[in-house]
């Protein structure tokens, strides 16, 4: 809710009723889904998936982390999404340990990491993915890494619960 709305109804009500802070309120509104709600959400994310699909293969060297931005951001809506979720982030070489990095005119080079983090938006629900790639072999070092994500990321998911 709005501040402006809060102070018009606090003026209506005046001396009806007194208006309590609840800043948890809205929040466990939107926790729980319904099932068009769950179906929008899943959509959205088919959405960015496919599209990460459609480009896949110009993650190459020779390829600029704006131009690959631009490419999947363009699939995304030719696949229905109405917005990207946020400002897409492709991200290579040293600029892949930038948490929100913007992408640049940097090109793929052998042996780069590449984080791309994108969503799709459908009916105002919003996905959001993070993948992360590497042009060629991945070292020993970037596969370490790679593990010890995964591994994290698998130990989040087993605590998600319902509700």
């Amino acid at each position: 809710t709005t501040w402006g709305f809060v102070n018009i109804l606090e003026e209506f009500l005046a001396q009806k009723a007194q208006l309590l802070p609840r800043d948890d309120l809205g929040s466990q509104l939107r926790r729980l889904k319904d099932v068009g709600e769950i179906r929008r959400l899943e959509k959205a994310a088919q959405i960015a998936d496919e599209a990460l699909s459609r480009v896949l293969s110009q993650l190459k060297r020779g390829v600029s982390e704006r131009d690959f931005a631009h490419n999947l951001e363009e699939e995304m809506y030719l696949l229905g999404s109405s917005e990207p979720s946020f400002e897409t982030i492709v991200a290579s070489g040293e600029n892949s340990a930038m948490p929100h990095a913007h992408p640049t005119r940097r090109i793929f080079e052998h042996g780069d990491t590449i984080v791309i983090d994108f969503g799709a938006t459908f009916e105002g629900y919003h996905s959001d993915m993070t993948r992360t790639f590497v042009i060629g072999e991945p070292t020993q070092e970037q596969a370490r890494v790679y593990l010890a994500t995964k591994e994290a990321q698998a130990l989040a998911i087993s605590s998600v619960r319902e509700g």
